[in-house]
């Protein structure tokens, strides 16, 4: 039966020893068909019947493993007819196996969409170039391995189906694997997923192989990587007594020994008291510092170093010592710098808690790491090729690298260091394309201190027509047109024929109507004066619940007071902004000098006190309750009958963006009465 399933998988084997060839695919041709590692050799991809028939530009790369572990790189295609496509290969010496993968756009062909044994992934078995009869050191085991998701060795993304094959046939090649290479080196790389598939497929049967496994791990003069092998094999195989006794035995020959740092993490995850937590994460970094030949122990025992770093870094931000990051630059990886870049200089800069000249150093050092994982590709992307790794980056942008570019051209521009502000954000334009007001409002002030005035009205229109723009923008765009025309008169026509149509109008989708009665109120003004809901009958009433303390908030408030602005002269529109959710004794005062200081004419009401526990917000937790929302900021459009038509929260980041979403719903609900 077995002999069976290796035909259907066209795979040969040799009475001789071991000698391997791969069919040839219908869709992928090698020349010459047999490859030994370190030789050129050529391939032609025909994409007929592929998702890719029919389409241009196609694109391949050629994942090879090497030195147990995959890699990427880029291949040169070049077009031969219709849907044929070619490219030559220059492998190593220590290359195993060769897996390719063809895209053109979003589709992709890897020769594995359907699960079916007599379909396989593109790929290339190498001969061993100090024995070519035999295939390349590794290339049977990793065959077997990779296209299975359970032991660590696939690469990720490849294969659509998360087992291709099962754990009989990865321990089949595993054994074959073995049986071919006698290297010490080989056998102790893939005991762990041979002993444990073995298990896995056979259950208490494979107990002699598993033995013999067990017996040569843990041999007279075994190396410490070979007894922590033998380790994982007793876990993985129900053994966990022995384990246990194994683990002793490596902890008292080894002081400094895996096992040691594994107690060392369970310490550390165990800890509650953050200042001990601190000191563990320190000692741990110290004792134990990061080590790729242990990334699969790591793995499968669960052992996160970015969480770690963070921990560590966050807990001595938290006194204020930013020179931490200092310390441990260099080992941040690309998830570490994002997450403690958010959590520190980001948070740091946006609630104005730290000057941006003390805040520069640590972002610029932050990005330049950044730019280094950029341009060398981390350990644990090694897989990817080239242009995959900058593909992934780029795409990956606008989540991860884009807020530490927006935040450092910000910091930049606070910090006085204005030529590097403004090269960040022409960099940062050509992926944002003016869909960012913040961006676009940094630009423009950039442009202006270094000398570029005669760019920014470029900038000006073309961050008005994603309605995108400032209210100092908008004041210059005004002033611009009154310069032009010697008059305001018109200027409003003029704006709006700035902006496109789809940027400008409202996504109606998004926000469904609401229909249900507010909750009434009764709460006072700046003045002490009380403002009830029922007072304000007959009239379109916008609400706008917002707090001091609230970023996003006080972000929104320009881009509110341009609608109040647009219906100063309407008396059926009347806008309340509610603070709420305060718990400081002068939060009045607070937001008395705050209106003051920004220049906001608006009607400001106080949320009434809670009736139990501490602080504002009373109306507000009704309101939370009777349309299920939570946090600010909340805006409600409410009609004159005293029904609330629309809600939107959060704040996407455009001024002028809001005050169009703002006016268009006001409309909207007039039409509805």
């Amino acid at each position: 039966m077995l002999l069976k399933k290796v035909n259907f998988l066209f795979l040969f084997f040799s009475m001789a020893g071991i000698s391997v060839a791969l069919a040839q695919y219908k869709q992928l041709k090698t020349s010459p068909a047999t490859v030994i590692a370190g030789q050129r050799f050529d391939i032609t991809y025909d994409a007929s019947g592929t998702s890719l028939s029919g389409m241009s530009n196609v694109k391949g790369i050629a994942y090879y493993y090497a030195d147990f572990g995959w890699h990427g790189t880029d291949l040169k295609m070049s077009p031969i007819e219709k849907n044929k496509w070619s490219a030559t290969i220059n492998t190593e010496k220590n290359w195993a196996l060769v897996a390719f993968k063809f895209m053109a756009g979003d589709s992709v062909d890897t020769n594995s969409g359907i699960k079916a044994s007599f379909l396989t992934p593109y790929a290339q078995f190498l001969r061993n170039p100090e024995d070519t009869a035999r295939t390349a050191k590794g290339a049977l085991a990793v065959w077997g391995l990779f296209r299975s998701s359970e032991y660590g060795f696939e690469i990720p993304e490849y294969l659509k189906q998360g087992k291709f094959v099962s754990d009989t046939v990865v321990s089949m090649y595993l054994q074959k694997e073995l049986e071919q290479n006698h290297q010490q080196e080989y056998k102790s790389a893939f005991a762990v997923p041979y002993a444990t598939s073995m298990y896995r497929a056979y259950g208490g049967s494979s107990a002699p192989k598993v033995r013999a496994v067990l017996n040569y791990l843990t041999r007279q003069g075994a190396t410490q990587m070979d007894l922590l092998r033998a380790w994982q094999i007793l876990k993985n195989t129900g053994q966990d007594l022995r384990a246990d006794s194994l683990s002793n035995a490596i902890a008292i020959g080894y002081p400094d020994s895996y096992i040691a740092k594994l107690q060392a993490y369970k310490m550390f995850s165990a800890q509650k008291d953050q200042g001990k937590l601190r000191q563990l994460g320190e000692d741990f970094l110290a004792k134990f510092p990061y080590d790729r030949a242990y990334r699969e122990f790591d793995k499968a025992n669960g052992i996160d170093y970015n969480r770690v770093y963070l921990t560590v870094i966050l807990l001595q931000i938290g006194n204020n010592d930013f020179k931490v990051i200092d310390k441990y630059i260099d080992q941040m990886s690309y998830l570490t710098l994002i997450n403690v870049y958010y959590k520190t200089v980001q948070i740091a800069h946006h609630r104005k808690s730290v000057e941006d000249s003390y805040l520069y150093p640590y972002s610029a050092l932050m990005l330049k790491r950044m730019q280094t994982i950029k341009s060398n590709i981390p350990e644990e992307y090694q897989y990817f090729s080239p242009d995959e790794w900058l593909n992934f980056f780029n795409n990956a942008y606008i989540a991860g690298y884009a807020p530490m570019v927006l935040e450092h051209i910000s910091i930049c521009r606070g910090a006085g260091k204005f030529e590097e502000g403004l090269a960040y954000a022409k960099e940062a334009e050509t992926f944002q394309q003016y869909k960012k007001e913040s961006l676009n409002d940094d630009y423009v002030f950039l442009l202006n201190k270094t000398g570029h005035a005669n760019e920014v009205n470029d900038v000006l229109i073309k961050s008005m027509y994603e309605n995108q723009v400032s209210v100092p923008m908008l004041d210059m765009i005004k002033q611009n047109y009154i310069a032009k025309y010697k008059s305001d008169e018109g200027f409003d026509k003029y704006l709006q024929s700035l902006k496109n149509a789809s940027a400008s109008n409202l996504n109606k989708e998004e926000l469904p109507i609401i229909n249900k009665a507010m909750v009434n109120w009764t709460m006072t003004d700046l003045k002490g004066k009380k403002v009830s809901l029922a007072a304000l009958k007959g009239k379109t009433v916008v609400m706008d619940f917002w707090a001091t303390w609230c970023v996003p908030c006080k972000a929104s408030l320009p881009g509110m007071n341009l609608a109040v602005q647009r219906y100063k002269n309407d008396p059926s529109v009347v806008f309340y902004f509610v603070d709420t959710e305060e718990t400081e004794a002068d939060y009045k005062q607070q937001i008395q000098q705050y209106v003051k200081d920004n220049g906001y004419t608006f009607n400001v009401l106080f949320d009434n006190p809670m009736l139990k526990g501490k602080g504002t917000g009373e109306v507000f937790s009704r309101v939370s309750k009777a349309f299920q929302i939570s946090g600010v900021p909340l805006k409600l459009i409410i009609d004159k009958k005293g029904v609330v038509r629309y809600m939107t929260s959060g704040f996407k980041g455009s001024a002028t963006e809001l005050s169009d979403e703002i006016s268009q719903l006001i409309e909207l609900t007039k039409k509805q009465n």
